[in-house]
């Protein structure tokens, strides 16, 4: 009977054997699969037994083939290369939105400063202004494009952060679930291979969403804790991950039900906490530095031209503030201004005299409602606050008109002349630094008959700015040139010795910014990239563009200004040009599409070796496992020739004892 016994073994071990191939052919593309080999062991001879002779086969157990340590680090290489897949994704499409293209912003922009040369060059043309006009909206276009494909992208980030966070929950649940199984499986016998497998499965799925560690212990055991804190072998089970996000806009990963931040540190949530929190931000704060400083930059100039018919008798701001009592470094939504001089230019109309008065703002402590007051305590002019918008409107008499041009006066504080020969300036400074000149003369003299009477003009410095020959020859009533484009002319009489008029020359009529941070005859409208535009009544009226400093016809010297800005570098964007911090911005995102592919070239190939590796002891090759079949169906055939033996012995033997 015991050699009966032995036989039966090997025909169980041999059908078991076969099963765990069949089993291993079935699941050899199974994403997770480790291959299983059956363990046998010879079961031990009976105690009385004087020859010792064994009672057959056991098998003992069916083993996973798994080597720890591949498996950890395709754990940590699949955190590692997922989240630098989300970053390179992300990468990518944000090269996209700053790609130069036919009709991108590079374009435009340069079509933009092109078109101000033109109106400079030919600033009678309506039709050259209407084409400035529309590349001026095309710009603005194209910023509020950009900034909007930046707000969906990180939009879209976001929904992925909940939708990753949610699988990771799922993951979570079900790996819960598995872990309980695994250890009441434990209690009476060893847990199936199916939930070992699934278990690594779930942890390798976890990895490419969040990072996840495993640590092994000297009696060989393991755990695995996400983002290295939370262990997750089910001895913290009633836990899940939540999106919180911050006043500043910013988003985390809270642990609920404690409701504390959780480190991540890997897997495409890190790329999209990256991107939400860093990336996108970056590149939208780098966009709004850009987009600023160009509508400042162009409405301040814009703002201290005159349009064709001269000076106005009534501005509206185009920008409100939030509150009008409010320091306006306080309002958030304005463009950026400093503290300095506001210049007004006030003429009146039935003499044709200008004069210049001097307003001193600082947006640190002055609110609008301070510079309305300001202004309003002018004569001639009156300001106040539209509390339906909460802007600035400023307007003159029926006698006066008024301009932010900075022209000089026309005629100079003459309190201290004597003389019957009457100075009058004209022209337009073009110096960069506001100043204040005095004239004199070089003795008594008649305009125009005394021989070598001259009249000398010093800066506040007492410098010599200009020696004018005013004496025999010199015709009165003629523009004599001083400096930087201001002109001086003596009306005939006599001047004394003793005779001193002073007068400002503005370099900046408003060193404050407060004009384009106002909307005041400015070019644009809008206070951020997504509401940046041209305002409506040019694009319907472009003779109303201040093209001049002079509204002289012919004069377009304020777009003049306006096109140089182009080779104008800014302070407020690193010291470059428009273009070259635009091009910085596109090469910028080329360099962070570069980084990302390079890093995710490099860990995949690192993740195709570790699978090869895994493969080599966990894959199931089909033509090992079959001729591995072949081998155990010859056994098994043997062992049922041993039967079937030892069976026709057994009954030889009955038969001889009947």
């Amino acid at each position: 009977m015991r050699s009966l016994d032995i036989g039966l073994s090997a025909l169980r071990a041999n059908q078991q054997g076969l099963a765990v191939h069949g089993n291993n052919i079935a699941n050899a593309s199974t994403p997770g699969y480790h291959r299983q080999r059956m363990e046998q062991s010879a079961r031990a001879p009976n105690l009385g037994d004087p020859l010792r002779i064994g009672r057959g086969v056991d098998v003992t157990q069916i083993t996973r083939l798994r080597s720890s340590a591949i498996e950890n680090a395709l754990i940590r290489n699949a955190s590692l290369l997922s989240q630098s897949e989300g970053l390179l994704e992300m990468a990518v499409q944000l090269e996209n939105i700053f790609a130069p293209n036919d009709g991108a912003i590079h374009d435009s922009l340069s079509d933009f400063f092109s078109a101000a040369e033109m109106v400079a060059n030919a600033p009678q043309d309506l039709t050259v202004r209407r084409e400035f006009l529309s590349s001026a909206d095309r710009l603005m276009d194209n910023i509020r494009e950009i900034s909007q494909n930046l707000n969906d992208l990180r939009n879209d980030a976001r929904q992925e952060l909940r939708s990753q966070v949610s699988q990771v929950n799922g993951l979570l649940d079900e790996l819960n679930e598995i872990n309980q199984r695994i250890q009441d499986a434990g209690t009476y016998r060893p847990p199936a291979n199916n939930l070992l497998d699934r278990r690594d499965q779930i942890r390798q799925e976890l990895a490419e969403l969040i990072d996840v560690s495993v640590r092994g212990f000297s009696d060989g055991s393991e755990v695995a804790y996400l983002a290295g804190e939370i262990p997750l072998d089910g001895s913290y089970p009633d836990f899940s991950l939540q999106l919180e996000f911050t006043a500043d806009d910013q988003v985390a990963i809270h642990v609920m039900p404690s409701d504390r931040e959780l480190p991540v540190s890997g897997g495409r949530i890190e790329a999209m906490l990256t991107a939400f929190n860093e990336l996108i931000p970056d590149a939208l704060n780098d966009l709004e530095a850009f987009a600023s400083d160009l509508v400042r930059a162009v409405d301040h100039q814009h703002a201290i031209g005159l349009p064709d018919g001269g000076a106005f008798q009534q501005l509206l701001g185009a920008r409100g503030v939030e509150d009008v009592n409010q320091p306006l470094a306080l309002v958030s939504d304005l463009l950026p201004v400093e503290a300095g001089s506001i210049y007004i230019t006030v003429t009146d109309l039935t003499t044709g005299l200008r004069r210049t008065e001097e307003i001193a703002f600082d947006p640190a402590t002055d609110s609008l409602s301070d510079l309305a007051a300001r202004i309003d305590a002018l004569s001639d002019i009156s300001a106040n606050v539209d509390l339906s918008r909460n802007t600035l409107r400023i307007q003159s008499s029926d006698t006066h008109r008024f301009d932010f041009s900075g022209r000089p006066d026309n005629q100079p504080d003459l309190t201290a002349w004597t003389g019957s020969s009457i100075p009058e300036f004209s022209g337009f400074y073009s110096g960069d630094q506001t100043d204040a000149w005095t004239i004199s003369f070089n003795g008594p003299g008649t305009i125009g008959v005394t021989d070598g009477l001259t009249a000398t003009i010093r800066n506040s410095d007492g410098d010599i700015v200009a020696e004018l020959d005013v004496g025999q020859g010199y015709e009165a009533g003629t523009p004599l040139l001083i400096d930087d484009g201001v002109q001086l002319q003596f009306s005939s009489g006599d001047a004394a010795a003793t005779d001193t008029a002073s007068i400002a020359v503005v370099a900046d009529p408003d060193e404050t910014g407060v004009l384009a941070a106002l909307g005041l005859n400015s070019l644009f409208q809008g206070n951020s990239p997504l509401s940046f535009q041209v305002r409506p009544e040019y694009l319907d009226a472009p003779e109303l563009l201040s093209i001049s400093r002079s509204s002289i016809p012919g004069d377009a010297f304020n777009m003049a200004r306006l096109s140089e800005l182009r080779d104008d570098r800014r302070g407020a964007i690193d010291e470059l040009t428009f273009a070259e911090y635009l091009a910085d911005l596109t090469a910028n995102t080329g360099l962070m599409v570069q980084a990302a592919g390079n890093e995710t070239s490099q860990l995949s190939l690192f993740q195709e070796k570790l699978q090869s590796d895994r493969d080599s002891i966990s894959g199931v090759d089909v033509n090992e496992e079959v001729l591995a079949m072949m081998q155990l169906e010859r056994s098994f055939q043997a062992a049922a020739r041993f039967v079937s033996v030892i069976d026709q012995t057994l009954q030889e033997i009955l038969a001889i004892g009947r």
